[in-house]
């Protein structure tokens, strides 16, 4: 399913062989035992690692023919732990991006008792000498309904909303409201 780019192959060889000297095709083995790879794909890998010195090879007799080993190096070692110190930060911030719970917004402060409706939607109200606050919430929408403010040219009213999923408030439906139509 995921790409394995060849800093991820050069770490898989690796580690195998610090756990001891092996033979071509049981490396691939072990390897494809955990994550899909081709034989075709690894040796190159072991090619390129002999080339950079991070390992060596040696001959040894089996059956009657010749047994191609590889054996890390201590340049290999250090490469590998090297590997091992990024792939922790590389897992840890992949894990960070995909596991990790959505950011929560925390309510605004203020004196507003707040009920859960039937469908998920949370209200809440207060009140303030005469005039009245009604806040509704609706999935990442939270409405906040203000009493018309009544001046001696003019009269308006504001609907309020803070959109939680990115901390934004913006004016929704300016209304200009009479004096004879506050309730």
């Amino acid at each position: 399913m995921f790409q394995l780019g060849s800093a991820l192959l050069d770490a898989c060889v690796l580690a195998v062989l610090s756990k001891g000297d092996t033979y071509g095709y049981l490396l691939t083995q072990d390897i494809r035992g955990v994550i899909e790879v081709s034989e075709s794909t690894l040796y190159p890998v072991l090619r390129r690692l002999q080339a950079e010195q991070a390992l060596v090879t040696y001959d040894s007799p089996f059956n009657g023919r010749n047994r191609r080993y590889y054996q890390i190096t201590p340049q290999g070692s250090s490469h590998l732990e090297y590997l091992r110190e990024n792939w922790q930060q590389f897992k840890e911030a992949v894990e960070y991006l995909l596991l990790s719970p959505p950011p929560t917004v925390p309510p605004p402060e203020s004196d507003f008792e707040s009920t859960s409706s039937d469908n998920d939607s949370t209200a809440a109200s207060a009140s303030s000498d005469n005039d009245s606050i009604a806040a509704t919430s609706d999935d990442s929408l939270f409405t906040l309904d203000l009493p018309p403010v009544v001046s001696e040219d003019s009269a308006s009213a504001l609907d309020l909303a803070l959109d939680t999923s990115d901390d934004t408030v913006s004016i929704l439906d300016p209304a200009p409201v009479s004096e004879g139509d506050q309730s």
